[in-house]
Order: structure tokens, then C-alpha cells, then sequence
């Protein structure tokens, strides 16, 4: 039987048109610092990477066998 408790987490910026910015995958623990880290980019960064407003911030949480 595998354990599929979340142990690692996604973390990207998508804008208004699809593109993806932003993008880390990371153990569970360092979740809030990824977060940070896009909201800051959305602010910061995007005018200069020509992504298109609104930008939204998606965490998907799942299961890594290899990090375990």
C-alpha cells in the first residue's frame, strides 16, 4: 500500500491568456515561501516578461514517491 498524503507542492503564475510563469515544484514545507515568491513576481516581474493581467496564482498539492 503507497501513502498518498501530499508531501510536495506546485506553485505557478498564470496569466490572462494561459501562459505560465513563475513555476517551481517543492517539498510540502517550503509551500508559503513558493507562494510569496509568485505573489511577488505578479507584482514585480511581469510587466517585464510581456505576460497579460490578471495573473493567478495556482498551488496544486500532491504526492512525490521520490521525495519521500
Amino acid at each position: 500500500m503507497t501513502n498518498s498524503e501530499p508531501n510536495s507542492v506546485e506553485v505557478f503564475v498564470r496569466d490572462a491568456v494561459g501562459g505560465i510563469y513563475c513555476h517551481s515544484c517543492s517539498n510540502l514545507a517550503y509551500e508559503a515561501a513558493a507562494i510569496k515568491h509568485a505573489k511577488w513576481w505578479t507584482q514585480q516581474r511581469a510587466s517585464r516578461m510581456r505576460a497579460c493581467a490578471p495573473f493567478k496564482v495556482v498551488v496544486t498539492r500532491y504526492h512525490d514517491d521520490s521525495a519521500a
